[in-house]
């Protein structure tokens, strides 16, 4: 019988080093799983794996910059506009400026039309009241006191005339401003620093735009000639003017809106500028509905004439419009005044 050589102890070490190597070579040849080695490779640098809905370690809130542009923080705000308070909301040392009165005047404050007739004397001073107004604001159906005014929402308040005017008649007006619930003392000084004003001419002197009508409104009223003012006086009262003869063709009434505060004249020029007041007639119609929007072209225009019906407005700058009438102002005519925001 034939003798299997013996191996030695190193070869055969040697031999299981050898099939160990095979074994760990056919493990290499393995299909790898790549999808895990490529989801892990992202991790492990912060990314999201694909579909794994796994939030990466350690974000934070993303960028901070990702915000909605409607909700991020500003830190670099304007300062406030100004509003309607007396004060310098903006920091650019005025104080109401922008119009920002505007919107309260027309809220807070009324303005009435009045009209008289005989029984001079009664209206020479200035009176708190003038008919029912102003605890109605409409008082229409009077043969010989009528009155309307405003409601605070910009829109026109018409007063019908009952018979022809002329020099026994007599045109009113007044101006009052309370906020008993918000600021009393902005409106009590709206009140005693505006003023309307309103003129009759006969004579074609005063021209649209002048800075005075008679002696207005250097004074509050003058009732001499056939130039004539009269004005709500700063007051809150009514302050009547009459006229010298029969009014009507070739004659013109006028209207200036005007603040003054010698101690701060800016702040009164900004409020001058701030608000607008509409004057408007009509010839031959019952005018504008009541409490209407509108007066002819007004106020989308600032004077003109449509349907029958003229009117003006103030421009903010103090000086007075003229209203020309085309006509006999009788008792198929129409006056019209609003109070508006410009």
């Amino acid at each position: 019988m034939a003798l299997r050589p013996r191996r030695s102890p190193l070869l055969v070490a040697l031999l299981a080093v050898g099939c160990a190597s095979e074994d760990l070579a056919s493990d290499a040849a393995a299909p790898v799983d790549q999808g895990q080695a490529f989801d892990a490779l992202r991790f492990d640098r912060g990314a999201l794996p694909p579909d794994r809905g796994v939030a990466p370690i350690d974000q934070g809130r993303p960028q901070d910059a990702a915000l909605p542009e409607d909700a991020a923080p500003r830190l670099d705000l304007a300062p406030p506009g100004e509003a309607c308070d007396g004060l310098d909301d903006d920091g650019d040392g005025q104080v109401d400026e922008d119009r920002a009165c505007g919107p309260y005047i027309q809220a807070q404050c009324r303005l009435y039309l009045g009209w008289g007739q005989g029984g001079a004397v009664e209206y020479l001073a200035p009176s708190p009241t003038w008919g029912t107004c102003p605890a109605e604001d409409r008082d229409r159906d009077g043969l010989r006191q009528r009155c309307s005014g405003t409601r605070g929402d910009g829109a026109f308040a018409r007063l019908n005339l009952p018979q022809d005017v002329d020099d026994d008649d007599w045109l009113a007006v007044a101006l009052r401003c309370a906020d008993p619930d918000g600021d009393p003392a902005l409106a009590a000084y709206i009140q005693s620093h505006c003023a309307v004003f309103l003129g009759w001419d006969a004579t074609a002197r005063v021209q649209d735009g002048a800075a005075a009508w008679s002696a207005c409104p250097a004074s509050l009223s003058s009732s001499s000639g056939n130039l004539r003012c009269t004005s709500t006086g700063f007051d809150g009262r009514f302050l009547a003017m009459n006229f010298a003869g029969d009014v009507g063709d070739g004659h013109a009434l006028g209207v200036a809106w005007i603040c003054q505060d010698a101690a701060d004249p800016d702040r009164a020029a900004h409020l001058t500028e701030a608000a607008a007041v509409y004057l408007g007639w009509a010839d031959l119609t019952q005018g504008a509905l009541d409490d209407s929007p509108t007066w002819g072209p007004c106020p989308a225009a600032d004077g003109g004439e449509a349907a029958g019906q003229r009117c003006v407005g103030t421009r903010g700058d103090g000086a007075f419009r003229r209203l020309e009438l085309g006509g006999d102002v009788a008792d198929d005519d129409n006056l019209g005044v609003a109070l508006r925001r410009r």
